[in-house]
């Protein structure tokens, strides 16, 4: 069986995100695509492998840096604990 056609996508970054808690953590694809569409970055090619520690993402070049920042703010940023301020009550 052969392909009907091959189409080439120039100016395509790929962009990976590895974790080994992807595995057993339901919605972490949810978490990236729902980062990407909130930055407004079109996924062009998404691929899981197959021990599901590993998300390939596809982007336009020009939307990479965006992707990135979007991904890293997603996971390390917008999850932080964010602890109480201390009490200027302290006597």
């Amino acid at each position: 069986m052969g392909a009907d056609h091959v189409r080439v996508e120039n100016d395509i970054s790929l962009l990976s995100v590895v974790g080994d808690g992807m595995r057993h953590s339901v919605g972490i694809a949810a978490r990236v695509t729902g980062a990407m569409a909130a930055s407004g970055t079109n996924i062009e090619l998404i691929v899981q492998g197959p021990s599901e520690l590993t998300m390939i993402l596809g982007v336009k070049q020009a939307d990479a840096a965006k992707a990135v920042q979007a991904i890293y703010h997603e996971f390390f940023v917008e999850r932080k604990i964010h602890l109480p301020e201390p009490s200027s009550d302290a006597t």
